[in-house]
């Protein structure tokens, strides 16, 4: 399970009660043409994808903003180039990472912890890529990533596999599943037979191995 590295994308995750169409709104402010427009289904969720401008070319999904309304988690998160950081920033109510470890740890309300360890996916994911080009490559496989790993994220669903909560414990091991960061397997099978009804996950994401990242060839864009 790879993908290519991606240096410059920044996740935002939109404070509740913040409508998709502000993301919309801010997009056809700016001018930037709408590129994709994936409805929301039972199980899936709805992602618009906007091409910025304003910046160099530098391969497909650099250039775009992405808005993913999440329905199932109950959030919105917003993936975007560096280059309109401070545009996202100062138009849109934003969560930071930290906000996000702070609800996941402390909230009262098991659904405020549960869309914080959701939220905190898109934010390790996109942590992960950034770190990806100055990471060594594999002595292994040099094609390959070694990303060292993010303690914040995996302490953060660590502690949610503790959880009282199932939706909650279930937010913290998909966490763990879909990470880029090698310590998760660690975590995984360690608490593998704490959690009866997620071993067959468990076992799935153990056999497979962490996710990787792909290094860039010379002079490929991007």
């Amino acid at each position: 399970m790879t993908t290519s590295e991606l240096s410059d994308s920044h996740c935002y995750v939109l404070r509740p009660g913040t409508p998709a169409s502000a993301v919309s709104d801010l997009a056809v402010g700016q001018g930037w043409e709408l590129v994709a427009d994936q409805p929301r289904g039972y199980d899936r969720v709805a992602i618009r994808r906007w091409r910025v401008t304003g910046g160099t070319e530098t391969g497909a999904g650099v250039d775009e903003m992405e808005l993913i309304d999440d329905h199932i988690a109950g959030y919105r998160a917003v993936t975007a180039p560096d280059l309109i950081r401070d545009r996202i920033a100062g138009s849109l109510p934003l969560w930071s990472a930290d906000d996000l470890f702070t609800q996941a740890q402390s909230a009262a309300d098991p659904l405020v912890r549960m869309r914080a360890l959701r939220a905190l996916q898109y934010f390790q994911i996109v942590a992960a890529m950034q770190a990806a080009p100055q990471a060594p490559l594999d002595p292994d496989d040099p094609d390959l990533r070694l990303i060292a790993d993010d303690e914040r994220y995996l302490a953060a669903f660590r502690r949610g596999l503790e959880d009282p909560v199932p939706g909650v414990r279930r937010a913290a091991l998909d966490g763990l599943c879909r990470t880029f960061y090698p310590g998760a397997q660690a975590i995984l099978r360690e608490y593998r037979d704490r959690l009866p009804d997620h071993t067959e996950t468990i076992d799935w994401y153990l056999e497979k191995g962490t996710h990787r990242i792909r290094a860039k060839a010379d002079g490929e864009a991007g």
